[in-house]
């Protein structure tokens, strides 16, 4: 790039260290150790300073947000409010459990509303990376081309994960990285430890690479449109690039379906399927109908090829004990609806709930259900608040996908990731790893910045 291009884009190096992130995040066992995900919060810590900087000083220009994203705004700032106060001592609402720790003591303690301030802090910290990676990607992602890389970022790393994890598989499975596995022998895991982490990072990254397929197919469709055939014309237009990322999204989609996670693959295809209805309510199959019934005939192929042994688990009895967890937190929520535990918690205070009916000696530190975890964690009014201002921003998505002109297929790609990590989070917590967390929060940023017209705040 020369060196008029680069005082033109004065924040390039800023964009490819978040293109870095995407790369790195998942890279190490999903992020998931504290290593990780403290270079993950640092990193991004480090990105959002640098351009909040150059933004006052002006070096780049700031963008002005469509109003329709206030609510969602308004919603996380006093979600994430609510959890400070939490850990705030002497706040009214306080759990009961300080006040007998203080007599039994003979010590005055103060309490806070969390069980386990630490925790929630921790949690906190994690919580401001992946809404610090949205707002990134929302703010470069305003432009087009870049959107485009940010997508390239994601999902070819993510089909070369999903590669290593289907050769680690077909090696034998032992290791996993730099150190011997000690689970997942039996399933491909690509960098993860647990089958249902990587499935749905596979999903988000497979959608990622079929977006790019679609973009370069219809790129190169008007291009080719001198050719008498339709069928030598879709031939011209699919090969180079397109099959490129075909391919790409294919090897996630091998990869997900041979982790035989059963949630996982309902999830993708569920989401697969929305996003082809999508594109077929705001007109991208007008052309050729064909294309959609070739993207879900494939789908079958690739489940009869890879799918059948996850097929197959549907009838099994595995997993009863999930049952059993979610009425425990039920019963927990119920004792405190309106102030909850304390965000970041439920693995230090699910033994206070624990019943006979639950297995003796299993470690729990997740709900394996994300919105029963939040309310057990942050209360109903809060997880409400939560779990609303993305849902907001979801269907600001798919407003943008039916206004707008141009671009329609980042909000679809930002509704079907939604989908597909909204449905895998009622019976795991694979959103919670923050290799997956960080890219979600990525699509969601790319599909809300692509969601209104760049000439005013509406979506046209």
């Amino acid at each position: 790039m020369s060196r008029s291009a680069q005082r033109q884009t004065p924040d390039l190096a800023e964009f490819r260290a978040l293109g870095w992130l995407m790369l790195l995040a998942p890279m190490f066992f999903g992020g998931n150790r504290p290593f990780f995900w403290h270079a993950i919060a640092l990193m991004t810590a480090m990105l959002c300073l640098a351009m909040f900087r150059k933004i006052s000083r002006r070096e780049v220009r700031h963008i002005d947000y469509a109003w329709q994203l206030q609510p969602a705004l308004f919603g996380g700032i006093i979600v994430t409010g609510w959890i400070i106060a939490t850990i705030i001592p002497g706040m009214p609402g306080g759990n009961a459990l300080w006040a007998k720790a203080s007599a039994s003591l003979g010590t005055p303690l103060y309490g806070t509303i969390s069980l386990y301030p630490a925790g929630t802090l921790e949690a906190l910290v994690r919580l401001a990376s992946y809404l610090g990676v949205y707002w990134l990607a929302l703010h470069f992602s305003r432009q087009a081309d870049r959107a485009l890389v940010l997508l390239r970022w994601i999902g070819l790393s993510g089909a070369a994960l999903s590669l290593y994890g289907i050769v680690n598989f077909s090696l034998g499975n032992r290791d996993l990285l730099f150190q011997a596995r000690y689970g997942g022998f039996g399933d491909v895991t690509g960098t993860f430890v647990n089958r249902n982490h990587f499935a749905t990072y596979a999903g988000l990254c497979a959608l990622a690479n079929a977006a790019l397929a679609f973009i370069g197919f219809r790129k190169r469709w008007g291009d080719v449109a001198y050719l008498p055939s339709s069928f030598v014309r879709a031939l011209s237009a699919f090969a180079g690039n397109p099959a490129a990322y075909f391919l790409a999204s294919s090897i996630c989609v091998m990869g997900l379906f041979q982790s035989h996670s059963r949630m996982g693959m309902v999830s993708f295809v569920i989401a697969l399927l929305v996003a082809v209805s999508l594109m077929a309510a705001v007109g991208y199959f007008r052309a050729d109908r064909r294309l959609a019934a070739v993207v879900i005939g494939l789908l079958f192929f690739y489940l009869y090829v890879s799918g059948l042994t996850t097929l197959d688990r549907f009838s099994g009895s595995e997993d009863t004990e999930r049952w059993p967890l979610f009425q425990i937190c039920l019963d927990a929520i119920a004792r405190l609806p309106w102030t909850g535990h304390g965000y970041g918690t439920f693995a230090h205070t699910f033994e206070a709930y624990r019943t006979g009916d639950f297995a003796i000696g299993t470690n729990v530190t997740e709900a394996h259900n994300v919105y029963l975890e939040l309310a057990f964690e942050l209360g109903i009014p809060a997880t409400i608040l939560a779990v609303g201002a993305v849902a907001w921003l979801v269907c600001f998505c798919v407003f943008g996908a039916f206004r707008r002109k141009r671009e329609r297929i980042f909000p679809v790609l930002a509704v079907s990731a939604s989908v597909l990590v909204g449905l895998h989070s009622l019976a795991d917590f694979s959103v919670q790893m923050p290799g997956i967390a960080v890219i979600y929060a990525a699509l969601l940023g790319v599909g809300c910045a692509q969601a209104w017209s760049h000439r005013s705040g509406t979506a046209e």
